[in-house]
C-alpha cells in the first residue's frame, strides 16, 4: 500500500472578511492570507455562513451586471440581514426577509436613480413593504444654473 497524494489548486474567487479567501465553491481555503487581492469582492458573515454568502453573491452579481452595476461586497449580519456594496459606493440594504423580491424591486425601480445620482447617494434601503428609502450623502450640493441679471456673456 502506497501513499496517494492529491493536489488541488485553489483559485481565490472572493475575500472573506479582512484576510480570508474563498474558492469558487464558496469554501474558505485560507483564513489568514498574507496577501489579499483588493480587486476581489469582499464577502462577510457569521462563521460557517461562507457557502450561503458566496451563493447569494453569485446569484445577485449576475443580475446587477445585467443592470450595469458591479457588486463589490456582500454582508450577512448575525441577525440574518443582507447588505450589498456596489462599486460606485452605494450600499443596498435588503434586510432579512424577501431578499430576492427586494433585489428585484431595487433592479426595477432604483437602478435608474442610482445610475444618475450615484455620487449623491449613500444607501438605498429596501426594508419597506411597498417601496424604498434613499439616504443622501451629507453636504451634497446639486449644481444648477440660474441666469443672473446683468451677467456678462464674455
Amino acid at each position: 500500500a502506497g501513499l496517494k497524494v492529491i493536489v488541488q489548486e485553489q483559485v481565490a474567487a472572493a475575500r472573506w472578511g479582512d484576510s480570508g479567501l474563498l474558492n469558487v465553491r464558496g469554501e474558505l481555503f485560507l483564513s489568514n492570507a498574507r496577501y489579499v487581492p483588493a480587486e476581489l469582492p469582499r464577502l462577510d458573515g457569521p462563521e460557517g455562513s461562507e457557502p450561503q454568502v458566496a451563493n447569494r453573491y453569485l446569484a445577485m452579481q449576475g443580475r446587477l451586471v445585467e443592470a450595469g452595476l458591479r457588486l463589490s461586497a456582500v454582508r450577512l449580519d448575525a441577525r440574518g440581514a443582507w447588505e450589498l456594496d456596489l462599486a460606485n459606493g452605494v450600499t443596498v440594504k435588503l434586510g432579512r426577509r424577501q431578499v430576492d423580491e427586494r433585489l428585484e424591486r431595487f433592479l426595477g425601480a432604483a437602478v435608474a436613480l442610482i445610475t444618475e445620482r450615484a455620487t449623491d447617494i449613500s444607501y438605498v434601503d429596501l426594508r419597506y413593504t411597498n417601496g424604498f428609502a434613499v439616504g443622501w450623502k451629507t453636504g451634497t450640493i446639486v449644481a444648477h444654473s440660474t441666469p443672473t441679471a446683468g451677467a456678462n456673456d464674455a
